[in-house]
């Protein structure tokens, strides 16, 4: 198992779920 791998895509897919709420924000 790559942890490392899973864990970045892991943030990778925070970061866009945070850029998509901050869109629907207007932020």
């Amino acid at each position: 198992m790559r942890y490392e791998e899973d864990y970045i895509a892991w943030c990778d897919e925070v970061l866009e779920l945070f850029a998509n709420d901050a869109d629907v924000k207007g932020v």
